[in-house]
């Protein structure tokens, strides 16, 4: 983007879409995948809507296929995106709301190409935003309890058995 000679702005930049958080409401099970879109000449005409999106899960052969039985509702809030320095509008928010769902996998949002736009004409390449979507919680059963260094170091050790499909131990706080 640029001004030529006469100071028409010149704009070749097409709008940017990308992937800025997810938050899982385990209680409510529902989770929000929230994707920006931006341009510094937004055009505020053109938007997502639930049938843009195509959702797709990564199966056990590594492959993206693509959900056709999502027994969850999916609904998209916009909220306005302003550049902190000049104040102006550069883009939108897409919270993606995925709700009514007890599922853990990983998602594929699939944004098609074309759907938001800037006022030079120019639109968005396709967009594929990967996110862990992990709304199960874990299972756990009690295995055993040992209290053998209870006397000398003050130590009582349970024993618990957890199935969940992306516990990471190392982030976990939790011993193997």
């Amino acid at each position: 983007s640029g001004e030529d000679a006469t100071g028409v702005i010149i704009d070749f930049v097409k709008p940017i879409i990308y992937y800025k958080d997810k938050y899982i409401n385990w209680e409510k099970r529902y989770a929000e995948v929230t994707i920006r879109a931006t341009d510094r000449f937004y055009d505020t005409s053109t938007e997502l809507a639930p049938t843009d999106i195509t959702l797709y899960e990564l199966n056990l052969d590594n492959q993206w296929v693509q959900i056709n039985d999502f027994n969850g509702k999916v609904g998209i809030t916009r909220t306005e995106v302003y550049d902190s320095v000049s104040g102006n509008l550069i883009g939108y928010d897409y919270k993606i709301k995925l709700s009514d769902f007890e599922e853990e996998f990983k998602m594929r949002v699939s944004i098609p190409a074309n759907k938001l736009g800037d006022s030079s004409g120019n639109f968005n390449q396709a967009t594929d935003i990967d996110v862990i979507l992990d709304n199960k919680k874990p299972r756990w059963t009690y295995v055993s309890t040992d209290t053998s260094n209870f006397e000398s170091a003050g130590k009582i050790i349970f024993n618990v058995k957890g199935v969940d499909k992306f516990l990471d131990l190392t982030e976990s706080g939790l011993e193997s």
